[in-house]
C-alpha cells in the first residue's frame, strides 16, 4: 500500500507465486508435480490470478501477467496470454521479442482501451483453501530432472550475469 504513489501495478509472478507455495507447506509431504503441470489452470494458480487481478483493479492499480517461460511453444503461450487478457489484465510480459508482436495484437483485440481496471469482474470468493490446494499431476524422473537442469541453468545466468534463461 504505502508503495501505490510509485507503483504502475503488479505482475502475476507465477514462479513467485509457487516459490511462496512451498514455503507454506514446509514440513509436509506435499510434493509439485513436474513443471509443465503447473499451467495457470490450476485451481491454486487461477485463484491466485483472479484474486491478484481484482485486488490491482479495486486499488486502481494495473495487473500485469505474468513471464512466460521461454521454452513454452507459441500455441501454448498464446493460450496462457489470451487467458490473462481475458480475466482482465492490463498488460503482460514476453522473455523474447518474437512473440511481443502476436500478444500486443491479442491485447489488441480484446482490451478496449488503455487499460482493464474498470472491468468488473463481479464479487470473487476466494479464500486460502482456493490459494493453498494441492496442485494435480504426476511427479516422473524426466520432470525431476528438467526441473534440476532449469534450476542449474537459472544459477549459472545469475552468477554470470546474464539474466533470465
Amino acid at each position: 500500500y504505502e508503495l501505490k504513489d510509485h507503483s504502475a501495478g503488479l505482475t502475476i509472478g507465477k514462479w513467485d507465486y509457487i516459490f511462496s507455495y512451498i514455503k507454506a507447506h514446509a514440513g509436509t509431504s506435499l510434493v509439485l508435480p513436474d513443471r509443465e503441470q503447473l499451467t495457470m489452470s490450476q485451481h491454486f494458480l487461477d485463484s491466485f490470478m483472479k484474486l491478484m487481478i481484482d485486488t490491482c483493479h479495486k486499488r486502481g492499480a494495473h495487473a500485469i501477467g505474468g513471464l512466460s517461460q521461454h521454452d513454452t511453444a507459441l500455441s501454448e503461450l498464446m493460450e496462457e496470454k489470451q487467458r490473462e487478457v481475458l480475466l482482465g489484465c492490463d498488460g503482460t510480459w514476453v522473455a523474447h521479442e518474437a512473440v511481443i508482436s502476436p500478444v500486443k495484437h491479442l491485447y489488441e483485440k480484446h482490451v478496449k482501451g488503455t487499460h482493464q481496471i474498470d472491468k468488473s469482474r463481479g464479487e470473487i470468493k476466494i479464500g486460502a483453501r482456493d490459494l493453498l490446494r494441492p496442485p494435480k499431476g504426476s511427479v516422473t524422473e524426466a520432470g525431476l530432472r528438467k526441473s534440476v537442469r532449469a534450476c542449474v541453468q537459472y544459477l549459472v545466468a545469475w552468477l554470470n550475469g546474464e539474466g533470465i534463461v
